[in-house]
């Protein structure tokens, strides 16, 4: 965001973080933004379950990379709440969410995000006092993160092993995709995987109080891949094309909310089998 002259000078365009969250979350929390009249809250979470069925296969597989996952469960997150920015200890905020089957409920946390950097100032002109995010894996696989954390193994600081310094998440990243590589070799997993990112965004019109929920649901893709490979590279992808079109005009550096149309973008998703659902509650 400090680029932001030097972009605008140059006549160039960057969309920061467009993948699925952030990226995606950012777009659903747009469409709501566009449909208030004044926006106070914008709540944003994730929740997966993953019903593969790996029976005989004895292997920690995260559902994204392990470094990230670490990061996000050790640093210290940031949220904005109340109108200013503050710091939380890691897996606090704890929020029971309840999501479209067959995630159902789910205790979601705090993690670090990139979503309350740059949405607070792109929607200051409605009034917005908060804008946090909460991330909400399967319980057992949290609980395995946590083991791991505990361990020391989400320290940034390096390790000397038989007198040879080591980065203690690269070691870990390097062990498990090993591992899990080995086991897979020459199975056929037929992945059943489904997620739910929601933004959910409190706010009035013509006098009245609303609360936007707005969730895109992603599954496996019918060609077999991850949802989480698609849902963070279909988003870039569209995006890219939208620039490549002239759909993006103006120079500058931008979060996602700023200058992707959500109603296009929604559209550019469901081709690629993403769904996007709104729910309107008067409160």
């Amino acid at each position: 965001m400090k680029l932001f002259n030097h972009f605008k000078k140059a006549g160039l365009i960057a969309v920061l973080g467009i993948g699925a969250a952030p990226g995606i979350t950012n777009v659903l929390s747009r469409y709501a933004y566009d449909q208030l009249d004044q926006v106070k809250v914008v709540d944003i979470s994730f929740g997966a379950e993953d019903m593969t069925d790996r029976s005989g296969i004895d292997a920690f597989v995260p559902p994204y990379s392990i470094a990230t996952i670490m990061e996000e469960f050790s640093y210290q997150p940031v949220e904005f709440i109340d109108g200013e920015y503050r710091t939380f200890r890691p897996f606090s905020g704890a929020k029971e969410i309840i999501f479209p089957e067959p995630i159902g409920r789910r205790t979601c946390v705090y993690t670090l995000h990139s979503e309350p950097a740059t949405i607070p100032n792109s929607f200051k002109d409605k009034g917005v006092r908060q804008a946090t995010w909460r991330l909400g894996l399967p319980p057992e696989f949290e609980e395995k993160i946590k083991l791991l954390i505990l361990a020391g193994l989400a320290r940034d600081d390096p390790v000397k092993v038989q007198g040879v310094e080591v980065a203690r998440k690269e070691v870990l990243a390097e062990v498990i995709e090993k591992n899990y590589k080995e086991k897979l070799k020459g199975v056929n997993l037929k992945l059943n995987e489904v997620a739910c990112i929601r933004s959910q965004v409190t706010g009035e019109k013509e006098g009245g109080k609303l609360e936007y929920t707005v969730d895109c649901i992603i599954r496996t893709h019918s060609r077999g891949t991850s949802y989480i490979v698609n849902a963070t590279g279909v988003p870039a992808s569209i995006v890219a094309q939208m620039q490549a079109k002239g759909m993006i005009k103006e120079p500058g550096v931008w979060g996602p909310e700023k200058v992707i149309d959500p109603e296009y973008f929604f559209k550019e998703l469901a081709r690629r089998e993403m769904q996007v659902r709104v729910t309107i509650k008067k409160i």
